[in-house]
């Protein structure tokens, strides 16, 4: 029998094995997607996915090979999306483990749509796989492979042989491996009706033992702790969650007092929990905690009596329910309420200063423009005209900038800045951002130095927003630092042991500086600008806070260090992967 590129064994679309009817897949798409479904429940059924090598299929697969003369053979499971070897077999020992393959466009998805026999002499001159990583990259050249059924029909995968070198299939071939197809079938079926076996074993078992353990066993692994303890206090009973809950073995608890086993405040509580209950005679519940490990665990403790025949106590029943993730969820809620009422003051301390910081120019721009249009000063010479013009000119700047901080403060707290990233030039974003500050140094008689070395790789960053946080911290700078003094700005490659390896931009000053306590206010979008700056410096504060949140946007860090009355240094590091290299 020599097939190449077809099946075999044809009958008018079916072939009858065994007095079942295998139907191969239908042409029509519905009828096709119908069909699929059925296999592939069929095989999930099976238990063959991804279970443990058995020995049987090997054997087969080693015939198969042996049978057909070629040096791999498989035991192919087609899967929804995968090919999953059930075994795998090579004559020289050589393939490397393989569980699994893409279905796509596989010889084996191919096969299971036929009937009997598929083989392919060449599949370097077959148009359907010549151009397939198998083919093309690991030099398969022959496939042929007979279908793996369930016991109701449905094709499950392939009894698969293939070769590296181009090859017919001779007909006793073919049948050799049809019949080791039907011997897998027959092991599939075998495996399947053992394995019902044991689930029947295993049901009618666990029903004979379900009677006489069932209160035990809903004892044992009840989550709460439970027992039963005499009058004088001595636990009877205790379960499983019990012995986790105080670390020993029930052994060791039983015919003991609690204030033998447990130490903590929790024993005494007990103790008078289970003495009010003999007393009320009925069930009482507390809540008490104990000390654990440096920490403490809350528990809803139950006591009640257990009455002998006669109706009196005879002994005493216990529960225990966790309940501290709800005492800490309430102590959250605490917290977090706290916290809110905290972010709710700073929040009106932020529009206070807002009110006073957008007020100022507004009212110089009212107040200079007023005078203009309505000459309340006489008449306005030229000079003067253009003196209010420029302070108007300036108070609209400064309104400006302040609302543009506002609305980047917002954008980057909601999620909606958008960063676009590309190669920057350090220095020459460095150098952009001095020139930017310059007429302000120079009003202030300050020396600008920048130090930054031309020769830096590029970094992979967003331009718009390295420029902002540089320029912000130089604005800072030029702001809270004397007449006189000194702004410098460097650049570096450093590997430093807190934050690793990467590159390093500070923007240093000879200013006025920050008190220690003061330098976490000066990150807060809110809590700083009353607190953490000498007021009359104008601008809202927003520049830091503004330039942490772009710099770590971009994987970075932005590190603050200030004496009081010396300057401060503000370093932007950004990490190894952001370095454009050579």
């Amino acid at each position: 029998m020599q097939v190449s590129g077809g099946h075999s064994g044809t009958n008018g679309g079916q072939r009858a094995e065994a007095g079942v009817v295998f139907p191969t897949c239908p042409a029509d798409p519905q009828a096709a997607a119908m069909w699929e479904q059925r296999r592939l429940a069929a095989l999930r059924q099976s238990g063959l996915l991804d279970s443990t090598p058995e020995p049987e299929f090997d054997d087969l697969t080693a015939l198969a090979a042996q049978v057909a003369g070629t040096r791999f053979a498989f035991v192919v499971l087609v899967d929804e999306g995968r090919l999953w070897f059930k075994s795998t077999h090579d004559s020289k020992g050589s393939l490397a483990p393989l569980s699994e393959y893409p279905r796509l466009g596989s010889f084996c998805d191919l096969a299971i749509r036929g009937e009997g026999i598929l083989a392919i002499e060449d599949l370097a001159a077959d148009a359907r796989f010549a151009e397939h990583p198998m083919v093309r990259e690991n030099g398969l050249r022959f496939y042929a492979s007979a279908p793996i059924k369930a016991p109701s029909g449905e094709v499950l995968g392939t009894l698969a042989v293939l070769d590296r070198h181009v090859r017919p299939l001779t007909e006793a071939q073919g049948a050799g491996l049809s019949r080791l197809a039907r011997q897998c079938n027959n092991l599939i079926a075998l495996r399947s009706l053992l394995r019902d076996l044991e689930r029947q074993v295993s049901y009618h078992s666990q029903a004979l033992r379900s009677t006489e353990a069932r209160l035990s066993a809903f004892m044992q692994h009840a989550p709460i702790t439970m027992s039963v303890k005499d009058l004088d206090g001595h636990y009877l009973m205790v379960n499983r969650a019990s012995e986790r809950f105080y670390g020993e073995p029930a052994a060791e608890i039983l015919g003991r007092r609690i204030g033998e086993i447990e130490k903590s405040s929790g024993a005494e509580a007990i103790a008078e929990l289970e003495s009010d209950m003999r007393m009320a005679g009925k069930s009482v519940t507390r809540e008490i905690c104990y000390e654990r490990d440096g920490g403490k665990r809350w528990y809803r403790d139950i006591k009640f009596p257990i009455p002998d025949e006669s109706g009196a106590i005879a002994a005493i029943g216990g529960i225990g329910i966790e309940i501290t993730a709800t005492k800490q969820a309430q102590e959250e809620l605490i917290e977090a309420k706290e916290h809110a009422e905290a972010a709710s003051q700073a929040k009106s301390q932020f529009l206070a200063n807002m009110s006073h910081e957008l007020r100022t120019p507004l009212n110089a721009i009212l107040g200079f423009s007023e005078i203009l249009a309505r000459n309340a000063l006489g008449p306005i010479g030229p000079d003067k005209v253009q003196a209010y013009a420029g302070d108007i000119h300036e108070s609209g700047r400064l309104l400006l900038n302040i609302i543009n901080d506002i609305l980047d403060l917002s954008k980057i707290e909601a999620g909606r800045m958008v960063l676009t990233e590309a190669p920057c030039d350090v220095a020459e974003i460095a150098r952009g951002a001095l020139n930017l500050v310059a007429n302000a140094a120079q009003a202030k008689s300050l020396k600008l130095v920048n130090a930054v070395p031309s020769d830096l790789p590029m970094v992979r960053a967003d331009e718009r927003a390295l420029t902002q946080i540089l320029l912000n911290l130089a604005n800072n700078a030029v702001k809270f630092t004397l007449p006189g003094g000194e702004i410098k700005v460097e650049a570096a490659l450093v590997n430093q042991g807190e934050v690793g390896e990467g590159l390093a931009i500070a923007v240093s000053d000879t200013g006025i500086g920050i008190a220690s306590d003061d330098i976490p206010l000066v990150f807060s979008a809110f809590g700083q600008v009353q607190d953490a700056f000498v007021r009359g410096h104008e601008g809202a504060g927003l520049g830091l806070p503004i330039a942490r949140a772009l710099a770590e946007a971009q994987g970075g860090k932005l590190d603050l260090h200030s004496r009081l009355g010396l300057g401060t240094r503000v370093t932007l590091w950004l990490p190894k992967e952001r370095i454009i290299r050579g």
